[in-house]
């Protein structure tokens, strides 16, 4: 990077703001030194100017007829700084600013230097410090010099936000390099180096950074690229450079299953898709592309580059965990309808976080022994080695908890369910809790089993993870299941009330968790990853669980049994 000279005035302006002007152009003697005078004259060159006044000073040359006689030694010293800032500026463009700083420093220290050569060997050594010397006394200078007209703003900008960028602070840097942006040409070398590290700063900046720079920047424009970047719409046109603040994508990729093993949430998935996008471009437009993930790696793969190569900046789906990281390995964004998996972001509470808060809830209500029914598979096997590896109960001794957990394999098809049911019955105190994790459709089944075999006057407490919550499979649960606890991947949290509205206005009935999760997935990928109120997504609001009541499932708030 160079903060060069610019000459931005016209002729007759820059013979009057050099010193020694017109003057110097008639009585230097030396026909090489006329032609530099003139040179700089025409090509707006303040320092050139200064340098070649100062020799001319330092040979005797008077700028007026009233200038008295300099001594020999003070001509000397004049000349000598007009070396030094020469030399310092050459070193400067040689990229060498340990050397221009040295010799401006060493300009710097000869007494008696007129003031107009003084101003431009400090010239030279901020834009050297803030390049590659000392930041902070690159910004004490710059504050020394700050209000003098004879320095362009560009240079200005230019030196403090090189200053500010090497000390590392994210806010200060970026708001120095989107003022200096905003006075650079389109095509130069300068902008597209500012603009470069404007967008690495911006990737630091939290929406509460970018809300207040854009209420302090200096100038519209960076206040324009603050507001974008924190999401706020703004009115009016702009340069393409502000327009590129925003962390939102245009294009939005929705790679979801439409074939293989997965299909059956095609329709689903894409009644949500369809809901989402009417809701979401309210608030502005975008692109939105639907590609068939299907249910392989390799058909992922492919359905995401189609859909990065027609500029999508961001992905919802897929939602396999291999498909997830073969997509994130070709540098996609990856927004899943679910949990969190590496390769992806996810919109919903994992699977371990349920588990720990259902039992968190167990506890508070004093109960002493849980059994947890999880199902002879993959999913169960997971949930038994996520309550192992999280000592959840008094059995890992978690925090001395006196609540004991013990696991059941269940099997739903299997011969042996209902004599497993019949010894989980005989097992059951007062103080006993069934957890079961698994799909609502299923755990719906054995709590009716659980019902049936129940004493008359005693109800064992369910709580349940709910996978695959929808409102048919609620519908039927309903009444086996009043007043159980659920932590479903999704409720009904206040940032899905407008898009359950919508939904069942379209659909004719709510959505189920599959269309809540492709929902918040999808303004996920709107906000460009900013979740958060600013970006209209705020998760962690979402109540973790949820009681049946009347067959609607309400937040269930902490209070004593």
């Amino acid at each position: 990077m160079r903060l060069g000279v610019r000459g931005v005035q016209n002729y007759d302006e820059r013979v009057q703001r050099s010193r020694y002007g017109a003057a110097a152009f008639k009585r230097v003697r030396s026909r090489r030194e006329r032609l530099s005078t003139a040179l700089c004259l025409l090509a707006g060159a303040t320092m050139a100017c200064a340098v070649t006044g100062a020799r001319a000073k330092a040979r005797g040359v008077g700028l007026d007829a009233a200038s008295p006689a300099r001594s020999a030694e003070e001509a000397s010293h004049q000349e000598l700084a007009a070396s030094h800032l020469l030399s310092g500026k050459k070193s400067a463009r040689l990229g060498d600013d340990a050397a221009a700083i040295r010799w401006c420093d060493e300009g710097l220290a000869l007494p008696g230097v007129p003031d107009d050569l003084t101003f431009e060997l400090r010239r030279v050594l901020v834009s050297a410090l803030a390049r590659g010397g000392s930041a902070r006394r690159a910004l004490g200078l710059l504050s020394a010099i700050a209000n003098d007209d004879r320095l362009p703003t560009v240079e200005l900008r230019g030196a403090r936000a090189a200053a500010l960028d090497r000390l590392g602070g994210a806010a200060a840097a970026a708001e120095a390099l989107a003022e200096w942006r905003a006075v650079l040409g389109d095509a130069t070398v300068e902008a597209s180096y500012a603009e470069g590290r404007l967008r690495a700063r911006l990737e630091a900046l939290s929406l509460e950074q970018a809300s207040a720079l854009a209420g302090s920047a200096a100038g519209g424009d960076a206040r324009a690229c603050f507001a974008l970047r924190a999401g706020v719409t703004v009115a009016g046109s702009y340069p393409g450079w502000v327009d590129r603040c925003q962390n939102r994508p245009r294009v939005v990729g929705v790679s979801l299953p439409r074939s293989g093993r997965l299909a059956g949430l095609a329709s689903e998935h894409l009644a949500a898709v369809s809901v989402a996008v009417a809701l979401l471009s309210v608030e502005r437009e975008v692109e939105v592309f639907f590609e068939d993930s299907g249910s392989t790696e390799a058909s992922a793969v492919a359905a995401s580059r189609r859909l990065l190569q027609r500029g999508a900046g961001w992905l919802v789906g897929p939602i396999m965990p291999a498909q997830i990281r073969a997509t994130a390995e070709i540098g996609a964004n990856v927004v899943i309808p679910g949990e969190a998996r590496r390769g992806g972001v996810g919109v919903a509470q994992s699977l371990s976080v349920r588990l720990a808060t259902l039992v968190d809830e167990a506890e508070r209500r004093g109960l002493r022994e849980l059994f947890v029914l999880a199902p002879d598979n993959a999913y169960g096997r997971g949930v038994e080695a996520l309550i192992a590896n999280a000592n959840l109960g008094s059995s890992g001794g978690r925090d001395g908890g006196d609540l004991s957990i013990s696991m059941i394999k269940i099997d739903e098809g299997g011969a042996d369910l209902s004599s497993k049911i019949d010894g989980l019955m005989r097992r059951l105190r007062p103080s006993s809790g069934v957890l079961i994790a698994d799909a609502l459709a299923r755990v719906a089944f054995v709590v009716r089993q659980i019902r049936r075999r129940e004493r008359e006057g005693t109800r064992v407490v369910i709580y349940t993870t709910s996978e695959g919550l929808g409102p048919a499979v609620l519908a039927r649960a309903a009444s086996a299941m009043e007043g159980d606890v659920f932590a479903p991947m999704v409720g009904p949290a206040l940032d899905v009330r407008g898009f359950d509205a919508a939904f069942e206005l379209q659909e004719g009935r709510p959505p189920t968790d599959q269309a809540r999760l492709v929902f918040r997935a999808l303004a996920l990928a709107w906000a460009g990853g900013e979740r958060g109120g600013a970006a209209g997504l705020d998760i962690s609001s979402s109540p973790p669980l949820y009681v049946m009541k009347g067959g609607v499932l309400v937040p269930l708030a902490a209070q004593a049994p």
